[in-house]
């Protein structure tokens, strides 16, 4: 059994690390961003909150590791990733949920386009999940070259 109570997991201090989850099916994985190996893998079912209380499901995991857990003096800020891309004009353009730093595991709840520091009007920004990230579909009628696109979660 794991135990997560702000920021920490068993009693020693993670979150300053970034930690990043994944999911995949009843499998949560808990791994730092250099590093390729989960230093966790587990089911969610082995996981307890500050309480001690188990979670009802993998959102339920999700749900408390972006909101209670993580946001809890996180180094992250609270889950913002970010990536640099080309968006195509009068196209879609999808970027990989894994070309974002830190990799967009969790479903977002803002998308927002910026060149050179200023906010663009893109004309639609979406989501889909594939496979266990989330990447990030931006239509737009303007080419916008290095643009960087910032995903709170």
């Amino acid at each position: 059994m794991y135990t997560f109570d702000t920021g920490k997991i068993d009693g020693i201090l993670y979150n300053r690390a970034n930690p990043i989850l994944t999911t995949c099916g009843n499998t949560i994985r808990i791994r730092f961003a250099d590093e390729s190996t989960p230093f966790i893998e587990t089911d969610y079912r082995n996981c307890l909150d500050s309480t001690l209380t188990g979670f009802a499901s993998v959102a339920a995991f999700v749900n408390y590791w972006n909101t209670s857990w993580l946001g809890a003096g996180a180094g992250s800020g609270g889950g913002i990733c970010t990536a640099t891309a080309t968006l195509v004009a009068n196209s879609d353009t999808t970027i990989s949920g894994n070309d974002f730093t830190p990799p967009i595991n969790t479903e977002p709840s803002n998308i927002v386009v910026f060149l050179g520091g200023v906010k663009q009007n893109v004309g639609s920004v979406a989501y889909v999940l594939n496979g266990s990230v989330y990447d990030v579909i931006i239509g737009t009628t303007e080419e916008i070259v290095n643009a960087k696109i910032n995903v709170t979660l």
